[in-house]
């Protein structure tokens, strides 16, 4: 008498269907082209101090705080290294949207001209948008380094090439499409690398956990890492 055997799903109808390698490479480069929108602070700086009432050292604490958010990315280095880059990039992507979007609210007519806007509330969210591209910027390194394989200082300095071009790319669109109205530019940045960072986490372009560097050992770490699985 024959046994019956269990009836198995073919292997490939278990497997997940990942990207290749050059398409991971392709939608890296796409969202590090949005990554760099802190460098365009100078196509909105005018009106930003028009809409706010600012006086040019109010701007300037501006410009200070946007640095600041932008090259202190400690916080992006742990959160990759706990949950990988999909998350990273979502993260970076969200924060970065509420950044702009606070700040587009902010300048609206609505709100401008009837009180008073103390400096440290729009510096505070040009901080956190420029520091939620800090993430983009990480998320997209580090994924786009790994699957460069031998060529990864080629693709690390082509990628941060295309993170200086961002803020011309902006510009461009702003004077082809926007200009003179400096706030709905202010959208823009919002909305773009939001709207980028997910259709790219969704398509699974970037993988879900795989990180580069595993966490130290300090006492900071065991708060970062991913619960097990």
């Amino acid at each position: 008498m024959e046994d019956d055997a269990p009836a198995t799903e073919p292997e490939t109808s278990r497997r997940a269907v990942l990207p290749s390698e050059s398409v991971v490479i392709l939608a890296g480069i796409a969202l590090m082209s949005t990554a760099g929108t802190s460098y365009s602070f100078a196509t909105y700086s005018s009106d930003l101090r028009e809409r706010l009432a600012l006086d040019q050292r109010g701007l300037e604490w501006l410009a200070t705080a946007k640095d600041l958010g932008a090259y202190v990315g400690v916080a992006a280095g742990f959160f990759h290294d706990a949950y990988g880059p999909k998350r990273t990039v979502l993260t970076g992507a969200m924060l970065h949207a509420v950044g702009y979007y606070s700040l587009y609210t902010l300048c609206g007519d609505d709100w401008a001209g009837r009180r008073h806007v103390p400096v440290w509330q729009p510096a505070l969210l040009l901080g956190a948008a420029a520091n939620g591209a800090g993430f983009i910027d990480m998320g997209c390194l580090m994924t786009l380094m790994h699957n460069a394989g031998a060529e990864r200082s080629l693709m690390a300095g082509v990628a941060k090439a295309l993170l200086g071009l961002c803020g011309s790319v902006f510009t461009a669109l702003y004077i082809a499409f926007i200009k003179p109205d400096a706030r709905d530019f202010l959208l823009l940045l919002a909305i773009m690398p939001l709207l980028v960072g997910a259709c790219a986490a969704r398509s699974s372009l970037l993988p879900t956990l795989t990180p580069m560097l595993h966490p130290c050992s300090c006492a900071c770490c065991p708060l970062l890492r991913a619960p097990p699985a």
